[in-house]
């Protein structure tokens, strides 16, 4: 599977389709996540008609399956299923932290190996610090090869930069030893607090995507569809990303108050580069006429996760960087 760019929508239920489709119109969205399964229990008639509807409004399906207890052979029967029909990818849902390894281990152990499916496979999941028993998380990281898409919902944590900079971004060397190397990571952001069920007010929601952004994206995804206010639809349509070949236009929805999102549109978006060899911190400070305390500010996570001092000279090759 080749790496994810755009925005996608998440779908829980088949009936809000047209609620998904609206938002995912309006944002400028690209994918639209597709729940297909529970378990070991597979919703057929559901997989192939949102299949065959999201390529027709020229969406790129994802499918996912939420984990649970009964996590088997038949879920590995889902995932199959998922493939033959066409879908991207399939995302693995684990928001369950009682969720224990001995209840998916033989799934994973099947699995294992299987290289055509492994690198389509991506774990939804909060970040490992945020569950109770990491053991399940541990096990399908051995499979996921597609990505990790954290959760970063306030009904795990109220303070985003605790949970996207400590919880992601500090966390991705110990990260990269689980999967072998540093996962592709693809944010999954809320418009809702899913503990209560209430929506976000229009500073915390720009808090976290403000957080979020900081670290140079791809792809983002919102969860979910319906739990999704039209108030915060413009925000999600401000973002753009380097990856897509045209930007989504930054322009306040007609219908909405121009109070509701006042600067909206200046949201600035980050650059990032890739470091080439040969590259050192004061080579790119100099060549971007950044000040040393801006790129540690932005970029001294890299050398935290990692467990390294800040080194002006040393950069490690096909690191992002953050400069502007």
């Amino acid at each position: 599977m080749t790496s994810l760019c755009g925005k996608g929508v998440w779908l829980a239920y088949s009936y809000d389709l047209p609620r998904a489709v609206e938002l995912t119109t309006q944002i400028g969205g690209t994918h639209l996540l597709v729940k297909i399964g529970h378990g070991a229990f597979y919703f057929p008639e559901s997989a192939r008609e949102l299949y065959r509807r999201t390529l027709a409004m020229s969406l790129d399906p994802l499918a996912w399956i939420q984990m649970t207890a009964g996590s088997d052979e038949g879920t590995l029967r889902i995932i199959e299923k998922a493939l033959t029909l066409g879908y991207q990818a399939v995302v693995l849902m684990l928001d369950d932290a009682r969720l224990a390894a001995e209840a998916i281990q033989p799934l994973v152990e099947t699995l294992l190996g299987q290289e055509e499916i492994e690198t389509r496979l991506l774990l939804a999941s909060p970040p490992p610090a945020y569950l109770t028993d990491d053991s399940a998380f541990k096990q399908l990281v051995r499979i996921c090869h597609g990505g990790w898409m954290p959760l970063c919902f306030p009904s795990l944590e109220a303070d985003p930069e605790r949970l996207v900079n400590q919880g992601i971004y500090q966390a991705l060397g110990d990260l990269a030893l689980l999967w072998g190397k540093a996962p592709a990571i693809y944010p999954v952001l809320t418009a809702m607090n899913p503990a209560t069920g209430e929506s976000l007010d229009a500073e915390t929601m720009l808090r976290w995507v403000d957080t979020v952004t900081q670290h140079g994206l791809d792809f983002f995804s919102i969860f979910h569809a319906a739990g999704t206010e039209k108030s915060h639809w413009a925000l999600f349509r401000a973002l753009s990303l380097p990856c897509l070949e045209a930007a989504v236009p930054n322009k306040p929805d007609p219908d909405e108050p121009p109070e509701t999102w006042r600067g909206v549109p200046s949201i600035a978006r980050p650059v990032y580069i890739t470091v080439a060899p040969g590259d050192t911190v004061m080579g790119i400070i100099t060549r971007y006429e950044m000040t040393r305390e801006q790129f540690w500010q932005w970029n001294a996570h890299l050398w935290e996760s990692q467990g390294f001092p800040r080194d002006p000279d040393y950069l490690q090759a096909g690191w992002r960087v953050r400069v502007r």
